[in-house]
């Protein structure tokens, strides 16, 4: 007989802020007895921590949104998997720079006649912002801004962002040119297991090779980084990321940090900021400082026993365990953890299979802190005259 009950799939938890919460402006962030402040400006935040697969915060994460500069970092993803020579001098052209100031849009400072590398032009779209270096990388690529936008949506498809569509390399505002939080993480996910772009999202200053009106070369500083470190704000295990802003957009981040034992996504989105402190970045400061202050716990082990089911048959009967992966939590080592299932210890079989739903329980010193929804298959009567024996007692029921 097929295996009735699989394993429960992986199960994290912690208690940083509520795996199942939804804060909105003004809420109290709260973690490992510690508690702030959390006056979130920001429409729409995602954070993650992909470590151990559970969300730390999630306000309107899977609505869409537009994303602004944070497209900057699907464009560069891009061009790291296509461009092969890094070396290779990208000359700036009229095209690449057509209607850039006109829309206002940030740039990296580069000239029609100037050559560049890819590689720092990697470094103009990320750190500066810059839409002559993605529109640059983009057309020499792939000979039009149409065409490399295609490769754009196909990378979104081929990685899972199933709520965000493109219309150009840069994220300047086009109501068609829309994402989420969520596929945003994903894209940050994706992106930070590729060394190259690690390399660049996490450099706060990169000179350029020389151009006409810099001979020096252009001094590129990242608007992520440094926006942190120019207003004194708190960033905790912050690597690298970058920012994003149009009207319609209004402030945007996306970021990762590494801890000791885990690695944070944060996006925020669509936000406005007080007392010159950007929405961006006064959110993600205090999500980073909650994160530093997580310390999760192993709560069970791999294939622990989470409840036992008997199935009764006539003649005989069959014992499965239900079990589940690690489990973690941002507890205290002394805590009383159980973990239990609200499933029946023994089932009477019938002449049919039926699927019985029940949960699985974690509790910490009697109080509920995680469910899981779950489902059993209870077999049908294994033997054939008692199968005919139960469905003559079915008929007169």
């Amino acid at each position: 007989m097929k295996e009735l009950i699989g394993k429960v799939s992986k199960i994290i938890l912690v208690s940083l802020i509520c795996v199942t919460a939804v804060f909105s402006n003004a809420d109290v962030v709260q973690a490992d007895g510690y508690t702030i402040q959390a006056e979130l400006r920001s429409d729409y935040v995602y954070a993650v921590d992909i470590t151990h697969d559970v969300v730390l915060l999630d306000e309107r994460s899977k609505e869409i949104m537009y994303p602004a500069s944070l497209t900057k970092i699907m464009t560069v993803i891009v061009c790291m998997e296509l461009y092969e020579d890094y070396s290779q001098e990208i000359e700036i052209t009229e095209e690449m720079l057509a209607g850039l100031k006109e829309a206002d849009a940030s740039i990296a400072g580069y000239s029609v006649g100037d050559k560049a590398t890819v590689a720092d032009l990697f470094y103009g779209c990320m750190l500066p912002s810059g839409a002559d270096a993605c529109n640059a990388l983009a057309i020499t690529l792939s000979g039009s801004i149409d065409n490399f936008v295609k490769l754009m949506n196909n990378k979104a498809v081929e990685i899972g962002m199933k709520d965000t569509h493109f219309e150009n390399p840069t994220g300047l505002h086009d109501d068609n040119h829309y994402s989420t939080c969520r596929d945003m993480a994903t894209l940050v996910e994706y992106c930070i297991q590729n060394d190259e772009f690690v390399k660049v999202a996490s450099t706060l200053y990169h000179t350029t090779n020389p151009t006409k009106k810099d001979p020096e070369g252009i001094e590129l500083v990242s608007l992520a980084i440094n926006g942190f470190l120019r207003r004194d704000l708190p960033c905790p295990g912050l690597v690298g990321g970058k920012t994003g802003y149009t009207d319609e957009a209004l402030q945007c981040i996306g970021l990762w940090a590494e801890y000791d034992d885990m690695t944070v996504i944060v996006i925020t989105c669509h936000g406005l900021g007080v007392d010159g402190i950007p929405a961006h970045f006064g959110d993600a400061s205090q999500i980073l400082e909650v994160a530093d202050r997580c310390d999760y716990q192993k709560v069970t082990e791999e294939g622990q026993v989470a409840g036992t089911v008997t199935f009764k048959h006539m003649f005989s009967e069959e014992t499965y365990d239900i079990t589940c992966n690690e489990l973690y939590y941002d507890i205290p080592y002394d805590e009383d953890v159980k973990v239990y299932t609200t499933f029946e210890d023994v089932y009477e079989t019938d002449t049919k299979e039926r699927v019985q739903s029940g949960k699985l329980i974690v509790s910490v010193e009697d109080q509920i802190i995680y469910e899981k929804n779950l489902k059993i298959t209870i077999p049908k009567e294994k033997n054939l005259i008692a199968r005919f024996i139960k469905s003559i007692k079915n008929l007169f029921k």
